[in-house]
Parts: structure tokens; sequence; C-alpha cells
């Protein structure tokens, strides 16, 4: 329906998805090239958008459905996903995209045990009996090589290290971590409980450009939580 607005397209998917929470979720539109990501308001209409992003010629933006508000981004419970399985995977890929991306950074230590648990989930969730043509089951570490890297750790990283060291450091940590008898989605709990030590999980950032003259970066963060609101320098994993 051409008269459709975010508010409804977003029932309308979480209806079809079976999410509970969809109040907490809303609609971005997304742009790489670009470099942006925008919250829609509730009330927009998508039409009205598809037909900005004609006028000016936009034909490489999307519509990106995610977990848009955090009440309590440090109380495990109010994420509301430990008895909703969907909202579950919805953040835990938001989250795991955000560290890849840099929008919630880290450091090396913490890329390499976040890059652990996610290979606990991939093979988790692939068919462990799944053989190879000897007859041997395949290895989780088949799913992390050299080609594949930057999808376990951030680009900074990426190109910093050695791929072979980096690969390395996450077999080494991921049999320090490995939990054999859990499924992926306690792996992901943890994941998610871990990442809320991160000083930016659950705040929306904004990139700006700076017009002060001393003292700060050309662009600069406005990172925006349930705890206040926070200016710093871009991909800076302290905040004070």
């Amino acid at each position: 329906d051409s008269s459709t607005t975010v508010s409804e397209a977003v029932m309308e998917v979480s209806r079809k998805i079976d999410l509970t929470t969809h109040y907490e979720f809303g609609l971005f539109e997304v742009n790489e090239r670009l470099r942006y990501e925008l919250p829609l308001s509730p009330t927009d209409k998508i039409c009205d958008l598809k037909a900005r992003w004609e006028k000016k010629g936009i034909d490489d933006s999307t519509l990106l459905f995610k977990k848009r508000y955090f009440f309590d981004p440090r109380n495990f419970e109010k994420l509301n996903v430990s008895h909703d399985p969907i909202a579950l995977d919805i953040l835990f890929y938001q989250t795991f995209k955000d560290i890849l991306a840099g929008k919630l950074p880290v450091n090396c230590v913490e890329s390499i045990y976040f890059a652990s648990l996610y290979l606990q989930i991939v093979y988790d969730e692939c068919d462990k009996s799944q053989t190879k043509p000897t007859g041997q089951k395949i290895s989780p570490f088949s799913f992390v090589n050299i080609k594949r890297i930057e999808m376990f750790v951030p680009h900074q990283f990426a190109s910093k290290y050695s791929p072979d060291d980096l690969i390395d450091a996450i077999r080494k940590m991921y049999k320090h971590t490995h939990l054999s008898k859990e499924k992926s989605s306690d792996v992901k709990i943890l994941y998610l409980k871990t990442a809320q030590n991160l000083p930016l999980f659950g705040s929306s950032v904004w990139t700006v450009k700076s017009n002060f003259k001393e003292g700060f970066e050309d662009e600069i963060w406005f990172a925006i939580s349930a705890t206040g609101i926070r200016i710093l320098k871009p991909y800076c994993r302290d905040v004070t």
C-alpha cells in the first residue's frame, strides 16, 4: 500500500517473523556509499521515502529493520531477548555488524574474543553431521581463513596484523572459550552480555562535521543513549 507508514511496516514485519517486542524496533534508511544510517519516524510514509530517492537519483539506499530503543543498556533483562529468540537473533547480528564496522569500538583482544564466540555460533548453526569425503567431520576452523578474516575482526585489525596471526589468535581463543555443551542461542546471550561492557553499547552514534578550531577531528561522533550524550573521536574505544 502506497500509504503505508513506517509504524505500520514495523508492525507487519514483526507479525511475520513472530517478534513480540516490536515497540523497541524501527526502520532505518541506510546508504553505505554516502555513509549514513538514519532512523525513520513512525509516521513517515514508505512511498514518500522512495519518491525522495528517485528525485535525488539515489538507487543504492536500503531499509534496515533493527532494534532502536535501549531503555537500560546495562540491564540485560531489559534488553528483552532472553525469552524471545527472534529479538535475540536480531540484536546479536546487529551488535556483531556494529563491531565489525567499528560503530561499536573494541580493542584487538576484545575483537579476538568476539570472533571466537562468533565462530562457535557459526559452527553450531551449520550442519555438524556434514562430513568431508574422507568421512571426517568438518572442523570449526574451516570457517575462518585468510579470505574470510574480515568477517570475523574489524577492518582496522585485519589490515594492521597478519591474517595468519589473527587466525591463530582466534583458534587459541576458541579452544580457551569453547562452550561444548551450549547451544548457539546461549553463546549469543554470552556475546551480548560481554558487549554490554563496551562503552557505546546501546548508543545511537551520529557522525557530524566539527566546527571546533582546536582539539577535535574534522568529524566527531555524537553518541546518544539512555545514560546521556557523549562527544568523542570516531572509532574511539575509550570513552570518558
